[in-house]
């Protein structure tokens, strides 16, 4: 099933990369290089599933996440990263504590980014039909920590 995603990612290899892949699965996509841009094509349309970088200029990831979680908390978030960590932690759990679904290491594999996406609707369709939502998700990934 088709789906309409934003993709954001500052560097320009990676985000043709994603994109690419998802439109071969055939979803619609529209991409954006920072936080910022990704800000105002929510504010312009409705997606069903965003994929978004944690390192970009501007705007990061993470404060992505939370503006999506915040006006928008049923739309779902995959994040990916290869950048730098803290204290050995990478930040992708803190990208999962804020409210993304699934979280992905860079560089992201064509294959993995399609599973990822339609794993995260069949997971997703069953957490919210038991009333879990995202709330649950978060409950669950912090108790793994």
């Amino acid at each position: 099933m088709s789906k309409m995603m934003l993709v954001v990612d500052d560097e320009p290899t990676s985000l043709e990369l994603m994109a690419k892949a998802l439109r071969r699965a055939g979803h619609l996509v529209v991409t954006t290089s920072n936080g910022v841009e990704a800000q105002q094509a929510l504010s312009a349309a409705r997606f069903e599933v965003v994929v978004t970088d944690i390192f970009m200029p501007e705007m990061d990831g993470l404060e992505l996440i939370r503006h999506i979680c915040g006006t928008s908390p049923d739309t779902p978030i995959i994040a990916v990263s290869g950048g730098s960590s803290i204290m050995g932690q990478g930040f992708l759990p803190i990208a999962l504590a804020l409210g993304a679904d699934v979280v992905l290491r860079k560089p992201v594999l064509p294959r993995a980014l399609c599973q990822a996406v339609e794993g995260l609707t069949i997971d997703r369709n069953r957490r919210y039909a038991s009333g879990e939502g995202r709330d649950g998700l978060r409950k669950w990934t912090r108790q793994l920590s």
